[in-house]
């Protein structure tokens, strides 16, 4: 309701899907069409019941203006949830809004809820019995739905995970909750007692699809950020450059012909003519939200360029002397790394890159069921969600490899590469016409240090996904392992 003020307007007809005997017209207060197989006791007072099937839904095309559809999807087997879906896109003629419990977290929860219910006289109530049987979708599974229709859509978190069970517990264990509740309200009707929590997991999302606007099939529009310098800023010889980040003073003698470029704090301490993060023409980015990115951004925007770019990391150096075979990395100490200097740079592979080839380590497998549990396990799944908004608005045909990410568990992470210019260009001007959008709307007050580099997180996966999306169009990745740099190693 906070994201769609348009329920409150009188002019815009209303048709819940599923609504019950009260539904959405009891917060709304305005008349509402509600449509159910059956309404058993009275029904709100601005509520107008319609018995029918919710999978043939008995209106004319475009009837309603808006069309809303709560903890519908949950109970219904997958078949049904396309047919359904097609129901409501049907009849609506501005947008669609639904929402339900979806995904890993809240199916645990449902089980986890039922087994206790069952150690009670109260056995397990009907509306929980009903998500456990064909069981809950997953964020994913209401994407792929979504992207069949060709519309333009939105998803948001909805209901917190401890937001909602832990109003199921008072509501069902703490009988003076119903009391309380009661008087809350009648004081506020809308405003929950029991509020979602900054960093809770979601019981539900909310996807709203706009019927007004058809997603376009091309990528969108071209990156408002480009790179900005003249020819005097390329490499003389053209030749390929690998830059490792260092986000810390430090010795680079190890390096060989990687080259050093200092970023953050370690910027303001570096050498005399050493490269850093810090722009002539602009502010640099912060690097304890942006990390290697505001490294990479100086290079894109103001250079030095040659035909081939690579960055790898003070701590994750490539491994030209391995072999992908022996896995994604090898742990080395501070110590040794000048032993294997000349592993970091190969220059006949790297020349590769010069064609439509990217360098990057072999992907790793996440401790999850899938890239976006393992998103949502360590930071704030609102982020993807909005990234995922934006890719859906500018980036379309990214959606599919976004998709992906929801299924697999193969992660292409820390944003390591050597490629050439010309997909360095795309690859920025997508990354940063994207996350400085991010960064404007979501201001950096993260309660732990490690989550203000949200920044840098969200880049590894855009990255991930367009690098599928390129390897689908023909670019061949060529994996090169990396070394672990463990600081607090001796051997």
């Amino acid at each position: 309701m906070e994201r769609n003020r348009d329920l409150f307007d009188v002019a815009k007809s209303i048709l819940e899907v599923g609504s019950g005997n009260l539904g959405v017209a009891q917060y709304v207060r305005r008349n509402v069409t509600g449509l159910a197989t059956r309404f058993q006791g009275p029904t709100s007072e601005w509520l107008n019941p319609v018995t029918g099937n919710i999978l043939d839904i008995p209106f004319p095309s475009e009837s309603f203006d808006i069309v809303l559809c709560v903890d519908v999807f949950g109970r219904l087997p997958p078949s049904a949830r396309k047919r359904l879906l097609s129901e409501l896109v049907r009849v609506a003629k501005e947008k669609v809004i639904l929402s339900c419990p979806c995904d890993l977290f809240a199916a645990e929860g449902e089980r986890s809820m039922a087994d206790l219910f069952r150690e009670t006289p109260l056995g397990v109530p009907d509306w929980l019995a009903a998500h456990l049987d064909p069981g809950l979708p997953d964020v994913g599974d209401m994407i792929e739905l979504i992207l069949a229709t060709g519309l333009n859509f939105e998803v948001i978190g909805n209901e917190g995970l401890m937001q909602h069970y832990g109003g199921i517990l008072l509501d069902f264990f703490f009988p003076f909750a119903a009391k309380a509740h009661k008087l809350h309200a009648y004081k506020a009707l809308v405003d929950p007692p029991i509020t979602r929590g900054a960093w809770d997991l979601f019981y539900s999302y909310v996807f709203t699809l706009d019927k007004t606007s058809v997603r376009p099939s091309a990528t969108g529009p071209a990156p408002r950020i480009r790179s900005d310098f003249s020819d005097d800023h390329k490499h003389p010889n053209g030749l390929a450059r690998v830059f490792s980040v260092f986000h810390k003073p430090a010795d680079t003698s190890h390096l060989g012909r990687v080259e050093p470029i200092f970023a953050g704090a370690a910027a303001d301490s570096a050498p005399a003519g050493v490269l850093t993060d810090v722009l002539d023409r602009e502010p640099k980015l912060l690097n304890s939200r942006w990390s290697e990115l505001s490294a990479i951004y100086k290079v894109w925007r103001e250079g030095p360029r040659s035909d081939v770019i690579g960055f790898c990391h003070y701590r994750r150096l490539f491994n030209f002397a391995g072999r992908s075979s022996e896995g994604r990395e090898k742990r080395l100490s501070w110590r040794k790394l000048n032993e294997f200097s000349e592993a970091f740079f190969d220059e006949a592979v790297i020349a590769s890159a010069r064609e439509d080839v990217i360098i990057t380590p072999p992907p790793f497998v996440v401790d999850a069921a899938s890239i976006w549990h393992h998103y949502c396990i360590w930071h704030d799944p609102s982020d993807w969600c909005r990234i995922l908004n934006e890719l859906s608005r500018q980036h379309p045909s990214l959606l599919p490899h976004a998709l992906a990410q929801f299924r697999v568990r193969d992660f292409y992470a820390n944003n390591l590469f050597i490629m050439n210019w010309g997909l360095f260009d795309e690859l920025c001007g997508m990354w940063f016409n994207l996350l400085k959008d991010f960064e404007r709307q979501i201001p950096s007050n993260r309660s732990r240090t490690y989550q203000n580099r949200d920044l840098s997180f969200l880049a590894e996966r855009i990255f991930d996904l367009w690098l599928r999306s390129k390897q689908e169009a023909g670019t061949r990745l060529v994996h090169v392992p990396i070394f672990f740099v463990d600081v607090t190693a001796d051997e």
